[in-house]
C-alpha cells in the first residue's frame, strides 16, 4: 500500500509543476559529482580490460606504440554511451 501511495505522489508531482530552480541545480550538481568517482573506475577498468584484449593485435601489425592511445579513447567511449 505505501508503493502505491509513493507512485500516487511521484504521478502528482510530475504534473504540479517546475520544481525551484535552486533546489533543482543543486540536485543536478550532487548527481554529476556524485558520479565521478565511479565514472573513472569504470573508466580505468574499460582501459585495462581494452589493453589487454588488444594487445595482441596491436603487436601483430606492429603499433604497439598507439595502445595507450587506443585505450585512452576507447574506455573514455565505453563508459560515456
Amino acid at each position: 500500500m505505501e508503493f502505491l501511495h509513493f507512485v500516487r505522489r511521484a504521478f502528482v508531482a510530475q504534473f504540479s509543476g517546475l520544481p525551484p530552480r535552486d533546489e533543482f541545480v543543486r540536485h543536478a550538481l550532487d548527481a554529476g559529482v556524485g558520479s565521478l568517482p565511479l565514472l573513472t573506475l569504470l573508466t580505468v577498468f574499460a582501459g585495462m580490460n581494452l589493453s589487454v584484449q588488444a594487445y595482441g593485435t596491436f603487436v601483430r601489425f606492429g603499433g604497439q606504440d598507439l595502445l595507450g592511445l587506443f585505450c585512452g579513447v576507447g574506455g573514455s567511449a565505453s563508459c560515456t554511451r
